[in-house]
């Protein structure tokens, strides 16, 4: 076995490199290991093929699956997709023939979607849905362990002064603040700016100084609440090593643990209103992974239950993907037609503007469907503003040349550009 990755020192990577040249080999690397490939090369293996991360943002721009499957075909071997559910652009060239199908769709548990209207906050004195009170303590009776998802860190998403209406914000992001109770402090989520609070407000000087917002710290804080004699932990982190045994709740803001008889989604509905074409694909995706950790059912409360979404989630995968697939093509967009965006980014926002409507008449001017410039979310990010810039084309070829073309000519300065292709 043979490992490369960009990580090794100079000499190690050679050793690596000259040790696979050798003879037949198994090389195990990151994304720039296949063009460091053997001449015998025999068979491609492209594990997690959906990642985001095969796509490199910088000089070179490239996605790993067009690299690796255009050497399969120079070089006549067979290249393997690996991954429990394929991009739409795979799913695409499956059903023309272009890639097959191996292995079969297994069967998960039931995900039930229900409907959570609005409540009145001040009339039940909790943030806990009704619903969702019923529906843990009907499992936790059962002695079920149970999951809740909930991807908002922190105590409260804003702190505000009651009196003047200041709202705490990151001087280096256009963010506001997010309280968190246990380090009694505002953090910004987009960088690692902290700031300690007092307990007057530093524009009138007043006492009067409030948060708002539901996070994960004030969900747990009102479910210890209602239900005192259970055991109850939360966690941020991602890789979070809790131990689900010793616990009758789990809550927290990722995918985490295993042997989960019951679990539930909070917040789909603001995870779908998203302006992203993939979000819908996304949570498909992360529903039907949940689905597969849990014992018994997952539970998905939304206010918004004419999503096409509910209606497909418990169909098999192909049934999604169709809908999807016919979407996409409606809309011209991915996979049947090929985006492009630019983004800017500077430290000077009006000459920002200015070098970015320069790129947008570039792009303009190559024939290609141009949109923009828009400022990104958010504008501000660790002291320096964002502008992007849509291309769009049938060719992913003529996308890319043109971009490049334009990348290419386009004055740097202190201005960085970042390509991402579609």
């Amino acid at each position: 076995l043979i490992i490369l990755h960009s990580y090794q020192r100079s000499k190690e990577f050679l050793s690596s490199w000259v040790k696979l040249k050798r003879g037949n080999k198994l090389i195990l690397g990151m994304r720039a290991t296949l063009f460091y490939y053997p001449l015998n090369l025999s068979c491609i293996i492209l594990e997690e093929e959906a990642s985001p991360y095969y796509f490199h943002p910088e000089k070179p721009y490239y996605h790993l699956f067009d690299i690796a499957y255009l050497l399969s075909k120079f070089k006549n071997i067979d290249f393997i997709l690996g991954g429990d559910y394929p991009t739409l652009n795979t799913f695409k060239m499956i059903k023309e023939g272009k890639i097959s199908l191996k292995g079969r769709e297994r069967k998960l548990k039931h995900v039930e979607v229900v409907r959570a209207k609005t409540f009145n906050y001040y009339k039940h004195k909790t943030i806990v849905n009704p619903l969702l009170k019923e529906l843990l303590r009907k499992h936790l009776e059962e002695k079920k362990r149970i999951l809740i998802l909930y991807s908002r860190k922190g105590f409260a998403s804003f702190i505000k002064c009651l009196k003047c209406g200041y709202i705490y914000m990151c001087p280096k992001c256009f963010t506001p603040l997010r309280y968190s109770l246990r380090e009694k402090r505002g953090e910004c989520l987009w960088c690692s700016y902290k700031e300690n609070l007092g307990s007057l407000c530093k524009i009138c000087n007043s006492g009067y100084i409030t948060t708002s917002g539901v996070g994960i710290e004030r969900l747990a804080y009102y479910l210890r609440q209602s239900f005192p004699e259970v055991e109850f932990s939360y966690s941020e982190e991602i890789n979070h090593p809790v131990n689900l045994a010793t616990y009758s709740i789990l809550d927290s803001s990722s995918l985490i643990g295993k042997d989960i008889d019951v679990a539930f989604l909070l917040g789909s509905d603001y995870f779908l209103s998203r302006i992203d074409f993939e979000t819908t694909l996304r949570l498909y995706i992360y529903l039907k992974r949940l689905a597969g950790l849990v014992k018994e059912k997952v539970y998905v409360l939304s206010e918004n239950l004419e999503h096409y979404l509910w209606e497909l989630v418990n169909k098999p995968l192909e049934a999604f993907y169709t809908k999807e697939v016919h979407l996409r093509k409606e809309a011209r967009l991915p996979p049947y037609q090929h985006l492009a965006k630019i983004t800017v980014r500077g430290k000077n926002r009006n000459r920002l503007l200015e070098k970015a409507n320069q790129l947008y008449n570039l792009l303009k001017n190559s024939s290609l469907e141009v949109f923009g410039p828009v400022q990104e979310f958010p504008f501000r990010l660790r002291g320096k503003f964002y502008y992007s810039i849509i291309a769009k084309s049938k060719s992913k070829l003529t996308l890319g040349k043109k971009v490049k073309e334009v990348v290419e000519v386009f004055p740097k300065g202190s201005y960085k550009i970042a390509v991402v292709l579609r």
